[in-house]
This record gives C-alpha cells, structure tokens and sequence, in this order.
C-alpha cells in the first residue's frame, strides 16, 4: 500500500501522528488504531518519517481537519460504502473484481464464465489432516479467504465459516481404467465450475490417493478474490504451515478491505477537490 494511502487510512480512523525529531508520535481514541494499522504503521515508520518530512507535513491529520474547513469532505454516498471500523461489513468491488463479478453472474446459464485458477498436484507421502489442518490455518489468517459477494454486487468478510472440507477419494483399490476414469471425472468437474460467490468459499481443494503412498492434490481457486500475486504468497504460506504446524507467520497489516475503502476515500477527496477548484 502506498504511504499516502496508509496515512489516509490512519486519518480516517482519527488518528493523529506528530513528527518529534526522529520520532513519530501516535495519539487516538480508544479503539480507534486498529492492530492492523498499528502493524503496518510499526514497519513502515522509516518510510512514513520521510514521508511527512518530504511534505513538510507535522500533523497528518490535523491537516486534514483543516483542510475540510475550505473543502468538500467526503460524500455521503462514499461514506456509506463500507464501515471501516467494522472488517465484516460490506464494502465495494474493485473494477477488476466488477467485470469478474459481472462475467460470471450472465442471465443465461451457457454465458457465465469464472475467471479460475486450476492446478494438479502429484505429491509423496501426504498427511491429508495436516494438509487440511494448514488450509485451515491460512483460511482463519486471510480474510479474503472467507470473502463472499452479495447479489447486490458488494463484498464481504465472513467472521466463521465452516471448516474447510478436503475431501479424500481413495482409488489405490480400482483398477488402471477405472482410476483413470475417476481422475479424469474429477479434473472435468473441478477445472470448468463456478464456485458459488454469495456463499462461498471460492476455493475448492481435493485429493485423490493413487497409489500406496502416492496422492494427487486437486486445487481451484477463483480469481474474483484472490490474484496471482496473492495466491503465490498463499502457497508458500500453506506449505510453510503443513511443514510446521506450530510457525508463526508474520502479523498481517492493512487488509485487502483497508486498501480498498482507503483508495476509494481518497479518489473521491480528488474528486471533491477538483469540483471545488473548478
């Protein structure tokens, strides 16, 4: 995220950051500096110090304040897309998720299309609990892992879902045709589905076991809340946690909901202040 996002986060939460010297000092009411806003604010300090010097800025949000004396503050309309003190409320689509969204919700069944990720995987020697064990852990870490979207075109975070099924098709016993036929069953039915949006989850993760001690792990993903990048650090996060069940992982910062409202306020600040010069 960049740094004009993040402090505009932090602004908008009503926290007050004053550069002392070397030092940032953060005032805020209580409840207000969320641990995900204090984590990325912990990481980035060099960066937000330099920031604030580079502007001249010694109050980021007292000059915002100020500002909203001479200039539109945000609309109603904007406010009202999505609570940023509450992570589980509805908050908007991105473009891109838009035209996902819209491409897979078509009116006639035959023109739908999901933009899906499918992989197959032959692994060795798989504990598929602790496979399922590790999914459950990264799905309880990432929130957009339990992000569903309306009908009415905005998204969400679901607090509890229910544990993540990886279901095992055990073929050590068919014969060569009829494995084959099973596994080719699977892949038609997995590669070409559209995960159910409002209810989730749009991930869906299977093994078969082919041999003794042979498995192949079946794996979709729909693009609508996870993209490449994301799903690169997903998986090496996920084998992370199967190998050691115990790691702890990095504190998380900013969501994917605080990136979005943050950008969404401040694209509408632009527009209030263009209006407002114009």
């Amino acid at each position: 995220m960049r740094i004009d996002l993040l402090l505009d986060a932090l602004a908008s939460a009503e926290v007050e950051i004053q550069l002392e010297g070397d030092q940032l000092r953060v005032r805020a009411p209580a409840g207000r500096l969320s641990a995900g806003l204090r984590a990325e604010l912990a990481a980035r300090k060099g960066e937000v110090i330099a920031h604030l010097r580079g502007r001249g800025a010694v109050n980021h949000a007292a000059s915002e304040m100020e500002q909203a004396d001479r200039a539109p503050s945000w609309s109603g309309d904007e406010a009202q897309a999505g609570d940023p003190d509450d992570p589980l409320a509805p908050f908007p689509l991105t473009p891109i998720q838009q035209a996902y969204w819209v491409g897979r919700s078509a009116l006639e069944a035959e023109g739908r299309v999901s933009t899906y990720g499918y992989f197959e995987i032959d692994l060795d020697a798989l504990d598929v609990g602790r496979l399922r064990a590790a999914l459950a852990r990264l799905v309880a870490r990432h929130p957009m892992l339990r992000a569903v979207v309306d009908a009415d075109g905005e998204q969400r975070v679901v607090a509890r879902p229910p544990p993540p099924a990886v279901p095992l098709l055990d073929l050590v016993d068919r014969t060569p045709d009829d494995r084959a036929a099973a596994l080719a069953a699977l892949r038609d039915e997995m590669s070409h589905q559209i995960l159910p949006a409002e209810t989730g989850p749009l991930y869906d993760v299977r093994v078969a076991r082919i041999g003794p001690e042979r498995h192949r792990l079946f794996i979709g993903v729909d693009l609508l809340t996870v993209d490449v990048s994301s799903g690169m650090i997903l998986a090496d996060e996920w084998v992370a946690l199967y190998a050691d069940p115990e790691r702890a992982l990095p504190t998380i910062g900013l969501t994917f909901r605080d990136y979005v409202l943050a950008e969404r306020r401040s694209k509408a600040d632009v527009t209030a202040a263009a209006a407002w010069w114009a």
